[in-house]
C-alpha cells in the first residue's frame, strides 16, 4: 500500500492474497491506466478586438485554440485578468477564477495580464500567464 505521503507516479501491480475454502489463493492486478500527464491549453497568438454596438467601448478577447487531456478528461478551465503565480493557481483557482465560456476570454484595454488554468479529472493542471498589453 501507498503511504498518503507517497505519490505513484507509474503503472504498477497490486497482489492480493486470500483465502478461500481454506485455500489460500493469489490474485494480481495491474493499474495501468494512470494519468500523471498535466492537460494542455494553447492561446491564440493575436489579440483580438471587438467594438460594442454602439461604438463606444471596445473590448478585446483571446481564444483557447486548442485544450486536450487524452487521460482522464478535463474538469475545467478558469481564467483571471491578473498575473496568478503557477505556484498559487491550484489553491486560487479552487475557489476563485472566471468559468471559461465557448472558448473565449474577454477583458477590457486596462488589463494587463490573464491567467489562465486548466485542470484535469486526476487533478493534473496547467497554468499560463500572458501578458496582453499593447
Amino acid at each position: 500500500l501507498v503511504n498518503e505521503d507517497e505519490s505513484i507516479k507509474a503503472n504498477y501491480s497490486i497482489v492480493v492474497t486470500y483465502k478461500k475454502d481454506g485455500v489460500e489463493n493469489k490474485q494480481s492486478y495491474l493499474i495501468s491506466n494512470f494519468d500523471n500527464v498535466a492537460p494542455t491549453l494553447t492561446l491564440s497568438e493575436d489579440i483580438s478586438t471587438v467594438s460594442s454596438t454602439d461604438g463606444k467601448e471596445n473590448y478585446k478577447y483571446l481564444k483557447i485554440e486548442n485544450k486536450t487531456d487524452n487521460l482522464s478528461g478535463i474538469k475545467v478551465i478558469k481564467y483571471e485578468k491578473e498575473n496568478i503565480e503557477a505556484y498559487d493557481a491550484v489553491n486560487y483557482f479552487k475557489s476563485n477564477g472566471i468559468v471559461l465560456q465557448d472558448n473565449i476570454i474577454e477583458f477590457d484595454e486596462n488589463t494587463k495580464n490573464i491567467t489562465v488554468y486548466v485542470e484535469d479529472n486526476a487533478g493534473n493542471y496547467t497554468c499560463i500567464n500572458r501578458t496582453v498589453e499593447e
